[in-house]
């Protein structure tokens, strides 16, 4: 090897150390819940933040701490060096914990694009229930065997039926059962839906959020700078925009027909107390978070009544007017939490809250993501200022801690990075680069490790012989 690849090597491997250490790290944040609060979204919000990551980069870390205990192997090949955090993400991602060991060696020769074309593609679930039922096969055969003798003639058993065939072997297949169930609700921790599909059916609804969540994607990545982290849309979003195009369409179709919203009871507190409560139509309350964030940026329909009794229904309209959220937007241009990049899906929130008598006037409102705003009102982020001066809002968490756009790494001195390395507890060995030849999919097999031996209880002792001083 020439001198630079000798260099390489060495740094690639102190580079795949500390990856492996931050895994570490960050694995110990996620087992005591280290990472929650400053109005962080997930352990992925929370890495990127703090060590300047790309947000797909900081999952891939959460996804790797997460699952280090299944993938001893792989983590302690990661922390050694051995592997590059790219090549031990794909084993994170498609590999059960069974496969580890065979996994990680295949790594250790294999480039990060021939990882990918075997291992999301790899039957490990089949092998895994083909492997069970071989055992269990033995495992039969072998009670058989010991349990098999001859009763000799003088056993009572019932062989009058034994040459009919039995009701199920004329019947033809048995009905293949499909669970097609859905249910939803809400309850104390708010609204819920669960269910199961066929897989074809299945597939169709996954299509739609998928392709929901991709165009939302690409709507955030509009004139999105390209040094700028990625937005960060999940399955959720996506879930939540094929709910609103449908209502949307229906709106299209029938317009001002009320089947299409969804409605929201707002009652007045007694005398002058603007604070009342909300509930759902025909539905249940709504705690007072959701109610505050819900007058933030709604539609309106006020009922006039006269001693309690409604006597007329008024025209809807805006708490925050067309012309105010353009001029908010536009001044923000989109979320304005420092880190979020969201410019799609975006609330206008009254940093005085419009029940405690926040004006609806352009310093009073900031332009936020449906997280944020809802963050916001769950009491995680702190959000005081004057919008339309610059750099005149503050973002904090529950603890009064201002929120900063992004993490900032303490940068080694250049010429000690293997002191550095070593007070950090990182002695990695040098990186041995993927062989480069081509892969043959079809000659790749993975074994599951072996189950752990069953402990066997200590055989008896033989009883001594019992000697007759008499004899």
């Amino acid at each position: 090897m020439v001198a630079v690849e000798v260099e390489l090597a060495e740094l690639v491997g102190l580079l795949n150390a500390t990856h492996g250490r931050i895994v570490e790290v960050v694995g110990g944040a996620l087992d005591n819940n280290l990472w929650q609060g400053w109005g962080i979204l997930s352990p992925g919000h929370w890495l990127a933040w703090q060590a300047g990551m790309a947000p797909a980069r900081a999952r891939q870390i959460v996804k790797l701490a997460e699952r280090r205990g299944e993938l001893p192997l792989a983590t302690a090949a990661l922390v050694a060096g051995e592997l590059s955090v790219d090549q031990a993400v794909e084993i994170a991602r498609h590999v059960p914990a069974e496969f580890d060991n065979g996994a990680t060696q295949l790594a250790r020769l294999a480039t990060v694009a021939q990882l990918r074309r075997v291992l999301p593609h790899y039957a490990f679930e089949q092998q895994l229930a083909d492997d069970r039922a071989d055992t269990d096969a033995d495992t039969d055969a072998d009670t058989d065997a010991d349990t098999d003798t001859d009763t000799g003639p003088d056993t009572d058993t019932d062989t009058e039926d034994a040459g009919d065939p039995s009701p199920q072997s004329t019947a033809g297949p048995e009905p293949i059962e499909e669970r097609r169930q859905f249910s939803m609700g809400t309850d104390e921790h708010g609204w819920w839906l669960n269910g199961h599909l066929p897989a074809d059916e299945g597939a169709v609804v996954e299509a739609a959020i998928r392709a929901a969540r991709d165009d939302l994607y690409r709507q955030a990545c509009e004139d999105l700078d390209p040094d700028a982290p990625a937005p960060q849309i999940g399955l959720v979003d996506g879930l939540i925009a094929v709910a609103e195009a449908s209502l949307r369409a229906g709106q299209a179709a029938h317009p001002g027909s009320d089947r299409y919203l969804v409605h929201t009871h707002l009652e007045a507190g007694p005398g002058n107390n603007p604070r009342g409560i909300a509930a759902l139509h025909l539905g249940s309350l709504l705690p007072t978070h959701l109610r505050r964030l819900l007058t933030c940026d709604a539609t309106l329909r006020p009922v006039l009544e006269r001693d309690g009794t409604p006597t007329n229904v008024g025209r809807d309209e805006r708490i925050v007017t067309r012309r105010t959220r353009r001029l908010i937007e536009h001044r923000d241009d989109g979320c304005a939490v420092p880190g979020c990049n969201r410019r799609s899906g975006l609330q206008i929130h009254h940093i005085i809250h419009w029940e405690d008598g926040g004006p609806t006037d352009t310093s009073n409102l900031v332009t936020l993501c449906a997280t944020h705003h809802r963050v916001h009102h769950r009491n995680l982020l702190a959000i005081t200022g004057n919008a339309d001066h610059p750099n005149g809002l503050r973002f904090s968490d529950k603890w009064d801690r201002t929120l900063d756009p992004t993490g900032r790494p303490i940068t080694p001195h250049p010429t000690g990075l293997g002191a550095a390395a070593r007070t950090a507890g990182i002695t990695p060995a040098a990186y041995h680069h993927p062989l480069g030849e081509r892969l043959d999919t079809t000659a790749v097999v993975f074994y599951p490790a072996p189950p752990p031996p069953v402990p066997q209880p200590p055989e008896a002792e033989p009883e001594s012989e019992q000697h007759n001083p008499a004899a």
